[in-house]
């Protein structure tokens, strides 16, 4: 039986249940209803009594709002959530305004829902897990938090350093197969998109050691791709060397490595094609 399925008519009640957490009422025309025990309790439901038609409506609004409860109540307890985003999730849930926002300034008044706590919780797993400043303001404003509540954050300087650190560390061997130049700019990239200030990442990427040998390995690798695409093209009109240079540099090369490959390279002039006049 639903409440808001009764006529106009009281309901003379014939028992009541308790079966744990719901209690069962049982009416005379033997229709039934599943409540939770908080609303039961509030409402002094006995046997031999009667409900009126608005009383049954308070019945059905209270006990609306204590689902509401235990649903924003079970989603906390898997994960914490804004103020914003609890009331997004039960209204979608629940489809009444006002009862919702009833149900979470109960919570807020018994410290269930706290924004700041909220912030705090988050800013906890940020520093754990190595997140810059710019990530996590970007973050909390993605989640419409109050604006005041983020200007109030603080990031002390060396926390931002050591954590910054500590994610260079963790990624810092994840491009050795690229030449120093992309080393550099992906590690760049991964840590402005962790959130960390311009100066603190080239700092740490201006002490990344370059390997000698390997990159003379890589560049005399891509030096031979790049001199085999140009072949594979037969354009006589179009210059080895500055082609090949052109590709090389864009890769990241210096010129004066490039160079000295190529002048090295014992068949590069040999095989040049010819140019014409």
């Amino acid at each position: 039986m639903h409440l808001e399925e009764v006529g106009n008519i009281d309901l003379k009640i014939k028992s009541v249940k308790d079966k744990g957490n719901k209690v069962i009422v049982t009416f005379s025309n033997d229709e039934k209803l599943k409540i939770s025990k908080e609303t039961y309790l509030e409402f002094n439901i006995c046997e031999d009594s009667f409900l009126t038609k608005s009383e049954l409506k308070e019945i059905s609004s209270y006990e609306t709002r204590v689902e509401i409860v235990s649903y924003i109540k079970s989603l906390l307890a898997k994960k914490p959530y804004t103020e914003r985003e609890v009331f997004k999730k039960a209204l979608a849930k629940f489809e009444n305004y006002h009862l919702v926002a009833e149900a979470i300034k109960d919570l807020k008044d018994r410290k269930c829902i706290n924004d700041n706590d909220y912030i705090d919780n988050y800013l906890d797993y940020f520093d754990r897990n190595n997140y810059g400043k710019y990530f996590i303001i970007n973050y909390f404003r993605n989640t419409k938090l109050d604006e005041d509540l983020i200007k109030k954050l603080e990031f002390d300087e060396e926390n931002e350093k050591r954590k910054a650190f500590n994610y260079f560390e963790s990624i810092k061997n994840k491009f050795v197969s690229s030449n120093f130049a992309k080393q550099k700019k992906k590690i760049y990239d991964r840590m402005l998109q962790r959130g960390f200030n311009i100066e603190i990442i080239n700092s740490l990427i201006n002490n990344l050691k370059i390997d000698e040998e390997n990159e003379k390995e890589r560049l005399v690798k891509d030096f031979k791709k790049a001199k085999a695409k140009y072949f594979q093209t037969n354009d006589k009109r179009v210059d080895a060397n500055s082609k090949i240079v052109n590709i090389l540099i864009n890769k990241g090369y210096m010129l004066e490595d490039i160079n000295e490959i190529i002048s090295s390279d014992k068949d590069f002039f040999d095989d040049e094609v010819e140019i014409d006049d």
